[in-house]
């Protein structure tokens, strides 16, 4: 997934999927869903990146009979009562 205008690929597994799910039921119903985009594991204590509540701009899926199945996705961070910052895990859990 990509942050901006542009698209990003997410392989997914459609019958049991909960991350494709929650996309799509955003897509679908113009709501917001909270990321954490961190550059390591989200217990690991140094871990940072951006915390924000963004829109699903644009879903699609892409399903060739080979390979995997993709869903191309734009999420946008939104200004509402919780605004993006840049976080740090501290405790081993966000």
């Amino acid at each position: 997934m990509e942050l901006g205008p542009g698209c990003n690929s997410v392989a997914y597994h459609y019958a049991d999927d909960s991350l494709f799910a929650k996309l799509l039921d955003a897509f679908l119903n113009d709501t917001n869903l909270e990321f954490l985009f961190l550059d390591g594991e989200v217990t690991a204590q140094g871990s940072q990146g951006l915390r924000a509540v963004c829109g699903i701009f644009k879903f699609s899926r892409d399903e060739q009979l080979d390979g995997a199945l993709i869903a191309n996705v734009s999420l946008k961070p939104t200004y509402g009562a919780v605004k993006p910052s840049w976080f740090i895990v501290t405790t081993g859990t966000p």
